[in-house]
């Protein structure tokens, strides 16, 4: 017997309905006050728990928009397969979404990965195909080689995929606004504060530095966007200094997941149209994460008893490091928790 075709309007409302019952459960996450009074220098320093979305990070704010967005478009192509590269928490999440939406999916990794964050991808979506990168040394660079190897191998057979690519959809920066929107609010309404003095973020394909940075640039007239990435590849300080993509410096593999990727160029971070020099004026404007600040990270994961990832405490102990600074009286500074750390357990961070 024919199995009964259901008409497209159909599908696209059923679906569409579905994306805005997630969406209701994205977003709006806690803005806190990090150790309030410990700090010197009447500092104040604020915490965006974006580790509190459904599948523990920022990146629900993302894919919640960008399946907004594409839906009507992924829905008409009728792809077999949605595809996406990612180094851990943006695959998280775009296989939850794929699973809630019933779009058959896949992603790439890089070798290497902690096995807690393996097992959160599974958890989320048993379905999802999971491959990686041929070769454990070149991290990210290496998936997005699979990837161009695995679409060839889906044009000979025939398959109709579809990449997603959150690192180059300029809609990813929109998804990203909603941070800051958010925290500017909380801000006014739940501290009383209406001026911000510095934000400090991950570096990574600059999705939340140049999103969340646009907005607060236009609030706080006293602003600075402070970026960090680990010495092992700094990729933006490099791009600052020198002016130019340099795809091929080397540099190590590190443990800052979704940050400091070599051999990947990011258009929100080198495309001069996406602003990141009006945000990250000069190479001073991004700390490196070197072995003193590997130290408080360490110090910070065994204080808050593995809560928070990596990326997360590197923000804290950053912002620790500004708070001591006497030139930073009064200054109130922002950091995003981007996500849990329970999937990094046993990993050993540096």
């Amino acid at each position: 017997m024919q199995a009964k075709l259901v008409p497209f309007k159909q599908v696209l409302e059923q679906r569409s309905r579905k994306l805005d019952q997630l969406a209701r459960s994205v977003g709006n996450t806690t803005l806190f006050e990090l150790w309030p009074g410990f700090f010197p220098n009447e500092v104040r320093v604020f915490a965006k728990a974006e580790y509190t979305n459904p599948t523990g990070s920022h990146y629900d704010r993302i894919y919640n928009h960008l399946f907004g967005v594409h839906l009507t478009e992924l829905l008409t192509d009728r792809s077999d397969l949605l595809v996406e590269v990612s180094s851990g928490n943006a695959a998280a999440s775009f296989v939850w979404f794929c699973r809630q939406l019933e779009f058959p999916c896949a992603v790439i990794l890089p070798r290497g990965l902690p096995g807690g964050v393996l097992d959160l991808i599974g958890q989320l979506n048993p379905e999802a195909e999971v491959y990686y990168a041929e070769n454990y040394d070149e991290y990210v660079s290496g998936a997005v080689a699979k990837l161009h190897t695995y679409m060839q191998n889906a044009e000979r057979r025939k398959l109709r995929v579809h990449v997603l690519n959150h690192s180059r959809d300029a809609e990813t920066l929109n998804g990203t606004r909603g941070i800051a929107e958010e925290t500017v609010k909380q801000l006014k309404s739940a501290f009383g504060i209406s001026d911000l003095h510095f934000y400090i973020a991950a570096c990574g394909n600059g999705s939340t530095i140049v999103g969340p940075g646009r907005v607060f640039s236009e609030s706080y007239r006293n602003l600075r966007v402070v970026g960090f990435e680990p010495e092992e590849a700094p990729v933006v300080r490099s791009y600052l200094e020198h002016g130019v993509y340099q795809p091929a410096l080397g540099g190590l593999r590190h443990c800052l997941f979704g940050t400091g990727v070599w051999g990947v160029r990011f258009p929100f971070l080198h495309d001069p149209n996406y602003g990141l020099r009006d945000l990250l004026r000069s190479s001073d404007d991004v700390i490196l994460i070197d072995g003193k600040r590997k130290q408080d990270i360490r110090t910070l994961a065994a204080r808050t008893g593995g809560q928070y990832g990596f990326t997360s405490l590197a923000a804290m102990a950053l912002a620790h490091e500004f708070a001591q600074n006497p030139t930073n009286n009064g200054a109130n500074i922002l950091i995003l928790l981007y996500d849990r750390g329970a999937k990094y357990d046993g990993f050993e961070i540096f």
